[in-house]
């Protein structure tokens, strides 16, 4: 209201004409120090085009949710969704429209969203999707043979995210942990025996928690060893053959 009467009173102190006074105003609303409504009839001030996300930009989801992306825009915008370095769940690289539902969603969803305006590739706005998943535990198991021994590696592979924790256990009793690791997990058995024989666990736990099992039995252990004793035993008899072998022909020579 100040504002006003200092106007009034500059125009009639001054003489200023109506074009004067509305020139003025406008100034003023290029300053920020009057409003849109207050200024005259000569002058238009067009609406700047916007594009707004319909909630966060930084989205985490659980894996299987519902996915909704939503954006707004100023009228007379033709909005498209896309992906940046990838193609849009359906397959397509763009989808019209302010929004994109996605039922169910996968860890293959993550990334980041563009919502773009056709008629201007500067007018946009994105969203990125972090997708919570797994944890996926597999195990297996390995015999490696050096020199005459025999070494049992127990592989956890996990598959997950947010990284997990991973944790051994045998029969029930916690073996070992690790606060946080991603991938490949191993535990070692140095020369496996019949005190090795049980059930191992390879627990994982991130946004929920994933585990598999693995039994070793006496024949895990006892036929491996036998195996490797009998290999070294066949080998060390073709050798004693071999070297009788050539006694006899170095005899039967002189």
């Amino acid at each position: 209201m100040m504002q006003i009467l200092f106007v009034l009173s500059l125009f009639l102190s001054t003489g200023c004409s109506s074009r004067d006074l509305e020139e003025l105003q406008f100034q003023k609303y290029r300053n920020a120090t009057q409003e849109r409504k207050d200024i005259g009839p000569q002058y238009y001030v067009p609406e700047k085009e916007w594009v707004s996300l319909l909630g966060p930009s930084n989205y985490t989801i659980v894996e299987g949710n519902e996915l909704a992306l939503i954006c707004r825009g100023s009228s007379n915008l033709k909005l498209f969704w896309t992906k940046l370095g990838d193609k849009m769940p359906n397959g397509e690289v763009t989808i019209s429209g302010e929004q994109v539902i996605i039922q169910q969603v996968s860890r293959y969803h993550s990334g980041t969203y563009r919502c773009q305006h056709k008629g201007d590739a500067k007018l946009f706005t994105d969203k990125i999707v972090n997708v919570f998943y797994g944890p996926e535990v597999k195990v297996s198991k390995i015999y490696i043979h050096d020199q005459g021994s025999v070494h049992l590696h127990l592989v956890c592979q996990v598959n997950s995210n947010p990284v997990a924790s991973i944790s051994w256990y045998k029969d029930g009793y916690l073996l070992s942990s690790i606060n946080k690791g991603a991938g490949i997990h191993v535990y070692k058995i140095n020369h496996p025996g019949r005190k090795d024989i049980g059930v191992y666990t390879c627990f994982a736990n991130s946004s929920s928690t994933g585990y598999d099992s693995i039994y070793l039995s006496d024949l895990d252990t006892t036929d491996t060893e036998t195996t490797n004793s009998s290999s070294i035993l066949s080998l060390s008899k073709h050798i004693i053959f071999l070297y009788l072998l050539g006694l006899i022909v170095s005899v039967f020579s002189l």
